[in-house]
């Protein structure tokens, strides 16, 4: 149930930043926004304090991190709203 809650939550979090413009600049970009965020939404709070204890956290939780990442996408796919669009149930 925990575990559930607390992913339901990263999945809203992401949400928040789904129509945010990314400033990076475009030809340097090797991964997504919300592929940055998400990792650091969950490794922080597990006790990663530097970008490589985030890293290395990544690396641990690819599949978690996958599984958040496309329950994000689907939640708001298509929704005239986007991120201020309720989750799918």
């Amino acid at each position: 149930m925990v575990e559930a809650c607390a992913l339901s939550e990263a999945v809203v979090f992401l949400g928040h930043f789904k129509d945010m413009a990314d400033p990076r600049q475009r030809a340097k970009v090797i991964y997504p926004l919300d592929e940055v965020l998400l990792p650091c939404l969950l490794a922080v709070p597990a006790g990663s304090e530097t970008f490589v204890d985030i890293a290395r956290f990544s690396e641990t939780k690819l599949g978690l991190l996958r599984r958040l990442r496309s329950q994000h996408q689907s939640a708001y796919q298509g929704h005239p709203r986007g991120a201020g669009a309720k989750l799918k149930r």
